[in-house]
């Protein structure tokens, strides 16, 4: 019981580091704790032996890094890196896939890599909707309430910004 509790509090653990980050003023603090928190969320799906959601949370973590150099003009903006995460997640979905259940996992990192190539910031906030009701069912139907709790709180503040911006 109390290492379901541990493996839970990770979860949350990462949620109140990525919420933290907004607090921060320089963008180079604020990716950096963004990606402190998917250590949180990576460890705690390699406890639940939710290998998948640990894979791809892994790929998540270097989409963060990576795309945050994105520019119009350089290299991260080509096609070639925006389908090699395609293709990462594809793969790293197979290397760990133990049930249909991975497919939501799936699903939920291909439209955040979707969104986070996106230039719109409503365009970003729409496409991670679907994201993370993705990885709700996912991280339910894994027992990883914890990580439902965290998209689901994610994908109401998108909802939330995106109708006070669309007022």
């Amino acid at each position: 019981m109390y290492l379901q509790i541990f493996i839970q509090a990770l979860a949350i653990l990462g949620l109140v580091i990525w919420a933290a980050s907004y607090h921060f003023k320089k963008r180079k603090n604020i990716l950096l704790i963004q990606l402190s928190s998917f250590v949180f969320w990576i460890a705690h799906f390699i406890l639940l032996e939710a290998y998948t959601g640990a894979a791809l949370a892994t790929v998540a973590a270097l989409r963060l890094a990576i795309f945050s150099f994105k520019k119009k003009n350089n290299w991260i903006s080509k096609p070639l890196v925006f389908w090699s995460f395609i293709g990462l997640l594809i793969i790293s979905t197979i290397l760990t896939f133990s049930t249909f259940w991975s497919l939501f996992a799936l699903a939920g990192g291909i439209f955040a890599i979707i969104a986070s190539w996106q230039e719109n910031q409503n365009r970003i906030r729409m496409l991670f909707i679907p994201s993370h009701l993705s990885w709700i069912i996912y991280d339910l139907l894994v027992g990883s309430y914890g990580g439902a709790l965290s998209e689901a709180i994610l994908g109401i503040s998108a909802i939330i910004s995106l109708r006070k911006k669309n007022k």
